[in-house]
This record gives structure tokens, C-alpha cells and sequence, in this order.
């Protein structure tokens, strides 16, 4: 039997030759830490009957510890759920062309803020602004750090103690608990909602405006969507009031729909250089969503509203950085090569990738996962674009599922959790007791993988 003054000391183990191998690789700080709260928690846990570890198994499990914390927690993930622009698995995949492109200017310095023809200092915006102009149709344009901060600040600072018009059917939550309400209140603007939930009409706007009306606000709906009896105000008929009494028509559109596709699934969605037409004094949309690059927000139109914006001190707090912006350029100049497009933005391959190609991928990966000695069949399915986009539209995708007589509901269920939990994650879906692996979104370099870790849990049992 032990005895808890038998417990060795920090100081003494920090001479010990295992718990110095440990020191040379993380360092004496962490290490020191580690074993502080390891004997900590083996004071705390001591009884007549516990039995004092050695050294060896403090190390062992010191160094356990220390390795799984520097570990990156952030990691690639296979997407085989068929849903393209994936909120929670970090939406627009940006590709490899892309990251080959920007690769340079993240390694070292960059003219980020450097007129190289002056050699004085310069705008970050200028290396993109043209671009989203000529794109759009808009006479200026600013990018800050998502589509959130794009419309806070397009609030905040043109309708500050104000009064700001919004139907009640776009008074909408989306993905991570983004209100519209909430949002209005945080920018110091006083929101008035106008009509009912599913008929607002243009009299309704027309009544509600008054002195202290500073702007008429059109919120994307995202993931929501009003079907049956049902009344909206067209974007012209807003800016048309909104100018005829003297004040502005805001429109977040959202998704970022900057190349319009021959897509059904897309014919509903707004299109930024329609709203630019349509008489909008301002327009947001994302940068991560249809538009197809990082995580950004763009705000365009007016140029004296622009430059309002982007000479007030918020600007500051939420402006981007190189790596949105050398992202973003790229993207952009993408859109300009048409017939490249697909190979420099994934979204937009995923969306015009037609049955015959996605069938290909789901034979491929049937005949490997064949080889291997796990039986699937094929079979259509549907995906979906995803991103708070077009809620109830699908898109066909062939699909590969595994045998449910040889892999049952609980089987499917243990492999599809074990998946996600694999040094190679992998999301597939469950769907009415099946495992499914979605071919939309995936690609043929992503097919070994796929068969390689799901034989690895399969023969593990």
C-alpha cells in the first residue's frame, strides 16, 4: 500500500532523464504545467487502495497530453454530403488554383498598402475595387470582414438614431443566431416593421415613412421561405419610393449570385448586378457563399455612399486583411475568364457539374469500394446549393450507398460517426437508415481515401 507522501515532487521529476526528453520537445514552461496538474489530479483522486504510477507512466502520459494539444484541431474535411456551399464545413471550398496563386503573397511582404508607382503609401481597397465595380455595374465598392459587419455598418452609420423601414416577412434568423432584429438594435438604428409576415405592399412603406425615416431595408431571407398567399414590394418599386421622398434603398442579398447560371434551382435567388440596376442605393452580399472565395462581406453602389462608409472610423475595425483580399482578387479575375471559371472557383463547378461526370465518380468509387470487399450500390439522389440559399430547390446527384443488407441502420450509423472521427474525416449521410456518399461534391483524388478509411473501420469491426 502506498502512501500519498510517496507522490514525487515537481522539482524532482523535472530532473528525472524521461520528463527531460519531454522538456527538449515542448519546452520547460509546458511541461512543468503539465505535471503540476497530473499530480495535482492524483492527490485529489487518492485513496488507501490507489497505487502510485511510475515515472515512465507520467511521461507516457505527459507526453500523450502535450501531443494531442499541438495538434491542429482545424482540418480538412472530405465533404460527401452533396451540399455545396456547407455553412458548417467552412462553405466555398477555395481550390487548389487559387491557393496556388496567393501562395506567394502570404509567404513574404506584399504591396498591400504600397503605391509601387509612387512609392507612397496606398489603398487596400484599390486592388479589387475595379474589379467589383466592372463585375456589378456599381459605382464603388468596400469589403470588410463578413456579410454581418457589411450590413451593421451600412446601419450604423446611415441610420444611427434613425428610423429604418423592414418588412415583417424578412425578419428572419439564419445560421449562428444572425437576427435581423438583433442586428438593427445593435447598430442604433430603430427598426419599424411594415406589413405582415406574408403580404407587405408598397402602401405599406408609403404609410410607414416619415421625417425620421432615414432608409428602406430589404433583408435576405436566406433559409426561410414564405410559400401560398403571398405579397412583396419589387427592388424598383422600393427605390422608387425610397427616392421619391428623399431617402435610401438598402438591399442585402446575401449569397453573393455575381455570375447568373442556367440553374432552376437559382431562378428565384437575387442577382447583384439586378440589384445595382434595379436602383439600389446599397448592396450587400457574401464573399464565402455563391460568389465562391473566403470569408468576407461586399458592400456596393453609390459612391458617395461608399466613401461615407469607408472614411468612418468603423471601417477600421472591420476592414480585411491580405489574405481576404489576395483571395478575393483572384476570385474575382476568375469571373472575368468565363472559361475558366470553373477551374478557378469550385462552387461554380460544383454547380454546373452535370449527372455524367458525377456518375463517373460514384462507379469509380463503387469499383474500388468493390475491390476492397465492401459491397454498395448506385443510385440518384439530391443535393442541395446550400449556404442559406434557395431552401426547398435540389439539385440531382448520383450517389454511392453501401449495402444495407451486409451494413444495416446501426452498422451505416457506426461507421458514418467513425468516419467523421478518422484521420482522414469524412462527412458523409445518413439517410432513412442508408449510408450515403454524395458524388456532387466530391472528387476522384478524394475517392482512395474514402474506400481506405471506411475498409480500415469495416475490418476493425
Amino acid at each position: 500500500m502506498n502512501n500519498m507522501r510517496n507522490i514525487p515532487s515537481v522539482s524532482k521529476m523535472l530532473n528525472d532523464a524521461q520528463i527531460k526528453v519531454l522538456i527538449k520537445k515542448y519546452g520547460t514552461d509546458r511541461v512543468t504545467e503539465q505535471l503540476r496538474l497530473y499530480l495535482a489530479n492524483l492527490r485529489k483522486n487518492f485513496d488507501d487502495n490507489s497505487t502510485i504510477p511510475s515515472i515512465q507512466q507520467i511521461a507516457e502520459d505527459g507526453s500523450s497530453k502535450l501531443d494531442s494539444k499541438s495538434q491542429l484541431h482545424l482540418k480538412p474535411v472530405i465533404n460527401a454530403t452533396g451540399i455545396i456551399i456547407h455553412t458548417n464545413l467552412g462553405r466555398a471550398p477555395l481550390g487548389k488554383k487559387i491557393l496556388e496563386e496567393v501562395r506567394t503573397i502570404f509567404e513574404g511582404y506584399s504591396n498591400l498598402e504600397f503605391d509601387l508607382t509612387t512609392g507612397k503609401r496606398g489603398q487596400r481597397m484599390d486592388h479589387i475595387k475595379d474589379m467589383i465595380c466592372e463585375l456589378t455595374g456599381a459605382e464603388d465598392a468596400i469589403v470588410v470582414n463578413n456579410n454581418a459587419s457589411a450590413v451593421y455598418m451600412m446601419l450604423k452609420v446611415l441610420a444611427k438614431d434613425r428610423e429604418v423601414l423592414v418588412s415583417r416577412g424578412e425578419l428572419v434568423e439564419i445560421g449562428g443566431s444572425f437576427r435581423v432584429p438583433d442586428i438593427m438594435s445593435a447598430s442604433g438604428a430603430k427598426m419599424v416593421e411594415v406589413g405582415t409576415t406574408n403580404r407587405t405592399h408598397s402602401k405599406d412603406y408609403k404609410n410607414a415613412i416619415n421625417p425620421e425615416t432615414a432608409l428602406i431595408f430589404r433583408a435576405h431571407p436566406s433559409n426561410y421561405k414564405v410559400v401560398g398567399f403571398t405579397k412583396e414590394v419589387d427592388n424598383s418599386e422600393l427605390a422608387e419610393i425610397a427616392h421619391e421622398n428623399g431617402i435610401y434603398f438598402v438591399n442585402d442579398i446575401g449569397s453573393g449570385y455575381l455570375r447568373e447560371l442556367p440553374l432552376t434551382s437559382l431562378n428565384n435567388e437575387p442577382s447583384v448586378r439586378k440589384s445595382i440596376k434595379e436602383g439600389a442605393d446599397l448592396v450587400s452580399f457574401s464573399c464565402d457563399k455563391l460568389l465562391g472565395g473566403s470569408q468576407g462581406g461586399i458592400i456596393i453602389g453609390k459612391k458617395e455612399l461608399i466613401q461615407k462608409l469607408a472614411t468612418d472610423p468603423l471601417m477600421r475595425v472591420l476592414r480585411v486583411g491580405k489574405t481576404t483580399l489576395a483571395i478575393l482578387s483572384t476570385v474575382l479575375r476568375g469571373y472575368f475568364e468565363e472559361g475558366n471559371l470553373s477551374d478557378t472557383v469550385p462552387v461554380q463547378r460544383y454547380l454546373m457539374r452535370g449527372l455524367d461526370e458525377q456518375k463517373k465518380i460514384a462507379e469509380q468509387l463503387q469499383d474500388k469500394f468493390e475491390s476492397a470487399g465492401i459491397s454498395s450500390t448506385i443510385e440518384i439522389g439530391s443535393g442541395f446549393v446550400g449556404g442559406g440559399s434557395v431552401p426547398e430547390e435540389k439539385l440531382e446527384t448520383w450517389q454511392v450507398v453501401l449495402d444495407t443488407k451486409k451494413y444495416p441502420r446501426q452498422k451505416s450509423a457506426s461507421i458514418h460517426k467513425k468516419l467523421m472521427l478518422s484521420e482522414n474525416a469524412i462527412v458523409a449521410l445518413m439517410e432513412s437508415g442508408k449510408l450515403v456518399f454524395k458524388c456532387l461534391t466530391l472528387e476522384a483524388e478524394h475517392l482512395d481515401v474514402i474506400v481506405s478509411e471506411v475498409s480500415t473501420i469495416v475490418n476493425k469491426g
